[in-house]
């Protein structure tokens, strides 16, 4: 559970500790509605409780109550994002980063997703944009599938749709991300408890929660049915690797997609503890539960994750990384964990005697007077090779190798320290902190926060230098 021992450059290698921003987009469950409400009174759902939301809620110590940032802070004191308090998404000193807002669909969440990525741009001073690891948490699809026995527009893939769009304002517009979706629950759990509670019955019909729990023509087949086409559609669309690349990724967890038993005392009678007092919505005890199993699939390597936990049962102990791939787990290092980080040669033992790598004690005023350290500007011209094509590529992804890894190239690199990763750039960095003009990142030569003075072209031939 320790970070890395340096923040790494690729998403396929964050492990838990990395995380230094927690995120959520979602609705009424993520704003943690009726998570401390006193079991006898209804009305306090209306409460957003968002400090004790499993999604976004950080209120407390780990050992005081499971959530995914109480995990994640746990081991990184510093992580910024989560919630404190009762309140709505708009007070930021409450809702920070947790944007999920009580009665939202899925067509609501692009909307959230344009209002993260301003809170991101507006709070500069609590989140470096470019090089923090965020996790961005999203749980969405029970007031879609409540309505959509009279609204076909509330179809699972339309739905997923607006989860896909969502999701791509966030790839378009931050940087080192990794989405984690939580998969649709099943709604029959609602009919199983309201067949033995009849004021949670008439509590779901009087103030609307779920429409479609009492139509007589949603039976649980239809209600099984729907949700679980809603869980595989937002399955395809993390296997369909859509949002992956090397600082981004989606990956869904599906713990709930055949969860279809309420949470049960050892009996066989419901335990009604596990629901607010309107038994729709999930109690302090409910979010600490699904938290529990949401982390175990986090854990699990993808196409192996658990797809049916249970509410009556948290998964206690808490499951750690694994030895062998102790990472917050993706489609790539799923397959392959031998390829989730890149494969550096640093030279860590690199030291010539001191004397020989000083700077001059003077400005030399002759090329030929000039020590390594001396040099205060890096330029590269060239062609791909010394653009990094593919220099950062997975062995088995050859269309990577038309991304322009500058950074790792030798000529003009400069992306890593000297003990990771040997490039000129980084050797003269080491004796000279000063030096400008190496490329960082991946991109073109257009771009000059990551090219800077490297405009190597892939594709150029010598007669084209002249025009670079």
């Amino acid at each position: 559970m320790k970070p890395s021992k340096n923040v790494p450059t690729n998403v396929n290698s964050v492990r838990p500790a990395d995380i230094k921003v927690v995120m959520n987009l979602g609705d009424s469950l993520s704003a943690g509605n009726g998570a401390g409400a006193p079991q006898g009174d209804p009305l306090a759902v209306i409460l957003q409780y968002r400090g004790l939301a499993c999604w976004g809620g950080g209120e407390k110590t780990l050992e005081q109550h499971v959530t995914i940032p109480n995990i994640l802070k746990k081991y990184n004191p510093n992580l910024f994002g989560y919630a404190v308090g009762i309140g709505s998404p708009n007070v930021w000193e409450i809702a920070q980063l947790n944007v999920a807002m009580p009665g939202a669909k899925a067509d609501d969440l692009p909307r959230q997703a344009r209002q993260l990525v301003a809170l991101l741009q507006q709070h500069t001073e609590k989140v470096n944009m470019n090089d923090d690891w965020k996790l961005l948490n999203i749980f969405i699809g029970g007031n879609d599938m409540c309505g959509y026995c009279s609204d076909p527009t509330l179809a699972p893939s339309i739905c997923v749709s607006h989860i896909q769009e969502a999701i791509r304002i966030i790839y378009d517009n931050v940087p080192r991300v990794i989405v984690s979706l939580t998969g649709m629950l099943q709604l029959q759990v609602l009919r199983q408890t309201d067949a033995t509670k009849a004021f949670c019955k008439d509590l779901h019909a009087g103030i609307g929660e779920c429409p479609c729990e009492g139509h007589p023509e949603f039976n649980n087949t239809f209600i099984q049915g729907s949700c679980i086409e809603y869980a595989m559609d937002e399955l395809d669309l993390s296997n369909s690797q859509t949002f992956d690349k090397d600082d981004f990724t989606l990956v869904t967890q599906p713990f709930m997609q055949y969860m279809d038993t309420p949470p049960l005392f050892p009996n066989g009678t419901i335990n009604m503890g596990f629901f607010a007092p309107d038994c729709f919505h999930f109690s302090q005890w409910g979010h600490a539960v699904v938290s529990t199993w949401l982390w175990k699939n986090m854990m699990e390597p993808v196409g192996h994750k658990t797809m049916q936990g249970s509410i009556s049962t948290p998964a206690l102990p808490l499951a750690c990384p694994d030895s062998n791939c102790p990472f917050i787990r993706t489609n790539l290092n799923s397959r392959d964990c031998s390829k989730s980080e890149l494969a550096d040669l640093g030279v860590p033992n690199y030291s010539c005697p001191g004397d020989l790598m000083k700077p001059s004690k003077t400005i030399p005023t002759n090329v030929n007077s000039v020590r390594p350290a001396d040099i205060k500007v890096v330029m590269n011209l060239g062609d791909s090779l010394s653009a990094g094509n593919g220099a950062g590529a997975p062995q088995d992804d050859p269309l990577a190798v038309v991304l322009q890894y500058r950074g790792l190239a030798c000529w003009g690199g400069g992306d890593k320290t000297l003990d990771e990763h040997a490039s000129i750039s980084n050797i003269l960095k080491k004796y000279n902190p000063n030096l400008f003009g190496y490329s960082m990142g991946i991109g073109s030569p257009n771009v000059w926060e990551i090219a800077q003075l490297n405009v190597a072209m892939p594709e150029a031939f010598f007669v084209r230098i002249g025009h670079t």
